[in-house]
């Protein structure tokens, strides 16, 4: 089995646009699989397209917060919303914003923002 999920030639990339290992390179070879069956079962880019349109009609909002103050928890799960979260900023469909304390939280934490909030709220 491969290092990781596709070949690390630097003009490779994964079958959603990935430009890194979506696992640890000395990571076991089950994570490894879990990517390849989560991508090729279709959840992996469902999911990302039910969380951007969360993010989208809630900018701004920290990842523990869209899990608590949206309906986003009864499709994916906390781990698995971050690990979208992380795919869409890498697929330039979502963007890190400022960071602040968390509302959920109280710890200090990035917003997410729709590529297209960019403009309107200059963050």
């Amino acid at each position: 089995m491969p290092d990781t999920l596709f070949d690390s030639a630097p003009m490779n990339f994964g079958p959603m646009g990935d430009r890194r290992p979506l696992a640890h390179a000395d990571g076991p070879s089950t994570s490894h699989e879990a990517v390849a069956r989560h991508t090729e079962s279709g959840k992996r880019a469902t999911h990302c397209d039910l969380v951007e349109v969360y993010v989208r009609d809630n900018p701004g909002m920290t990842g523990r917060e869209l899990f608590v103050n949206t309906t986003v928890h009864l499709v994916v799960d906390l781990v698995e919303l971050r690990r979208r979260l992380t795919d869409l900023k890498n697929q330039s469909r979502i963007r890190q914003g400022k960071q602040r304390v968390c509302a959920v939280k109280r710890t200090i934490a990035v917003t997410w923002w729709h590529i297209r909030e960019r403009e309107a709220h200059g963050n």
